[in-house]
């Protein structure tokens, strides 16, 4: 295990300096020498929280006051977002690079790489991170280390692990940003405006460009479903470092869950993690669907009457919709001992009934939707106060608006 940690550590060590040599060496003086345009905006996001706030960027610049481009790699978002006339530029390219040199701000939604952090050394980088966390964030989490028992390598380790300084970081409340975001996050300034995302619980009716990056067939079954009298479960587990699934880990039986659903009328969604290697499992069923994994959900979202989840922090979104909550902790001990620690007492911030059986989720549905028996209502009303100091559909506006300011944007 010494020389395995101490392999982890060197390794790191020989990044950072690469990084360091590369960035201070050759990277830092070439964005010297090139002129910054401060009305120029650049965003890359790997959850949706960067898409949305790019789409009111460009419904707001009718005159264009500023100058934005969404960069990606994804050959299927280039040709959305170009036939929606949407300015996106291929990433990486030489093109995409030039406009990175000069940007005035770049705007994410996850880790900037160390590449990127030296390239817009002199940009102002806003973090609009990608979800309230409930599990373990920060040096301590990185793969690799975390797993690693406590030793003065580990901390070593740590150390040199590469966390950047933003100049805006988005939260969504004082206890987030004081209890959680401010021991592990390095910026600037503390913006706790909310999440861009959250807007689309508020639209009863997706809008414009909210539908792009949706697994549009799911979202058909769903919404005809909800029509015809139907109600819908939305099952949203988290990925776990070690692997599974409630699926995979036989948690949950598919074919007696469908019947479950066929006799209480019931629609049940399955939206896995990205990152889950889950994929397919969920095949001819009448009564339980894969919603795509890697695409968005979020403009349907408030068509879902109840939502199962375990360790994500989906749950404090949705809490935005005054709805009821199930957690499914299945593998509890497991998951905190060798996937990841839970930052806060885990009974306190999941205002819900926690079942570790299918019997015992069944038995939770029925009582909450088909007996409309919710006991939790001033539970979940307390945590959605300390997780949102903002509760309506205005986070993209306040954020836009903020970002100008900031880069002084006329």
């Amino acid at each position: 295990m010494f020389f395995k940690t101490l392999k982890i550590v060197l390794l790191k060590l020989l990044e950072r300096a690469a990084y360091l040599i590369i960035g201070w060496g050759l990277i830092i003086p070439l964005t010297c020498l090139i002129p910054k345009k401060k009305n120029l905006v650049l965003f890359k996001g790997s959850s949706n929280n960067v898409k949305y706030l790019f789409f009111y960027a460009c419904q707001q610049d009718k005159e264009q006051e500023t100058e934005v481009y969404y960069l990606t790699r994804n050959k299927n978002v280039i040709r959305q977002f170009a036939e929606h006339d949407l300015p996106v530029i291929k990433y990486p390219s030489l093109a995409a690079l030039w406009k990175m040199l000069r940007a005035g701000s770049y705007i994410i939604d996850n880790h900037i790489s160390a590449l990127n952090y030296y390239i817009f050394y002199r940009s102002n980088k806003i973090q609009l991170w990608h979800g309230i966390p409930l599990k373990q964030i920060g040096p301590s989490s990185i793969k690799g280390l975390k797993k690693l028992p406590p030793s003065l390598l580990k901390e070593i380790g740590q150390k040199i692990a590469f966390y950047p300084k933003y100049d805006i970081f988005m939260s969504t409340s004082d206890y987030y940003t004081n209890e959680i975001f401010a021991s592990t996050i390095k910026t600037k300034h503390y913006v706790d405006y909310g999440y861009p995302r959250n807007d689309m619980l508020f639209h009863p009716v997706p809008v414009d460009n909210d539908l792009l990056g949706t697994d549009t067939a799911n979202n058909q079954i769903i919404r005809h479903f909800k029509e015809l009298g139907g109600q819908v479960v939305l099952f949203a587990p988290t990925f776990r470092d070690t692997g599974g699934d409630p699926i995979s880990d036989k948690a949950i039986e598919l074919n007696r869950l469908n019947a479950f659903g066929e006799k209480h009328n019931l629609l049940f969604v399955f939206k896995f993690h990205p990152t889950t290697p889950a994929h397919s499992l969920i095949k001819g069923l009448s009564h339980c669907l894969e919603y795509n994994k890697s695409k968005d959900i979020y403009p349907v979202m408030n068509l879902i009457d109840l939502m199962v989840t375990d360790y994500s922090s989906i749950y404090l979104d949705y809490l935005l919709l005054k709805r009821p909550v199930l957690f499914f902790p299945y593998d509890y001990k497991k998951y905190t001992e060798k996937d990841r620690d839970i930052q806060v007492d885990y009974n306190w911030i999941t205002p819900g009934p926690k079942c570790s059986t299918q019997e015992e989720l069944e038995q939770e549905i029925t009582a909450m939707l088909i007996n409309k028996e919710d006991k939790y209502q001033e539970k979940r009303r307390e945590i959605l106060n300390i997780a949102f100091k903002y509760q309506d559909g205005e986070a993209s506006r306040r954020i836009w608006d903020v970002i100008k300011a900031h880069n002084q944007i006329a």
